[in-house]
């Protein structure tokens, strides 16, 4: 299945009235290009589907929702790039649970009330972004997060909550949280705001 080109709002008379933007129940193979998700309840994206599949987001901004980009297959594994998208001002950005695996890539995770990155049992790699002005911004409940070459600033609560692995070049502001474990000889810049 491919979207592209596509603008889905879920607002009715300026209040969230839609439940979801797009709900993935089946499919082998899902590409979501250049499309404007906002204004859900829940998630403008979620991937519930019950059968081992790819979900490819390119060029896309995902932003006012529950949850920006919710992943949660209740069977088999999912595997997923998220490639120059911005999922801004959702309640959660990102939030991957068992049997996931992320790859985000050059892309902004901003202004979530709760987590920009939420790690709820899934695998999830972030490299090339700027993850900032959330809550937290990288929430690792449980599963494995990632990180090389980001920006993680101005987290209100915490850049970081959970076990985290650095692969360098990572470069945090703000309330540090819990600091990342080095893979091998990386190394972060740490600052406070």
């Amino acid at each position: 299945m491919r979207l592209r080109g596509l603008s889905i709002n879920g607002s009715g008379n300026g209040t969230r009235s839609g439940i979801r933007g797009v709900s993935i129940l089946s499919a082998l193979e899902v590409h979501i290009d250049d499309v404007v998700i906002d204004n859900f309840v829940q998630q403008a994206v979620a991937d519930v589907r019950g059968n081992t599949g790819k979900l490819f987001v390119t060029n896309s901004n995902f932003r006012n929702n529950g949850v920006g980009i919710g992943l949660a297959p209740t069977s088999g594994t999912l595997n997923v790039s998220i490639d120059n998208t911005a999922v801004e001002g959702n309640g959660i950005g990102i939030a991957a649970g068992p049997s996931v695996n992320v790859v985000v890539s050059r892309s902004v995770i901003s202004g979530s009330s709760t987590n920009g990155i939420d790690a709820q049992g899934g695998q999830i790699a972030v490299t090339s972004s700027t993850i900032s002005s959330n809550n937290v911004g990288v929430q690792a409940s449980s599963g494995t997060v990632r990180l090389y070459d980001n920006n993680i600033m101005f987290n209100t609560s915490a850049a970081l909550n959970g076990a985290t692995t650095s692969f360098g070049l990572n470069r945090i502001a703000g309330t540090p949280g819990t600091a990342p474990t080095a893979a091998g000889a990386a190394a972060d810049a740490l600052g406070t705001q």
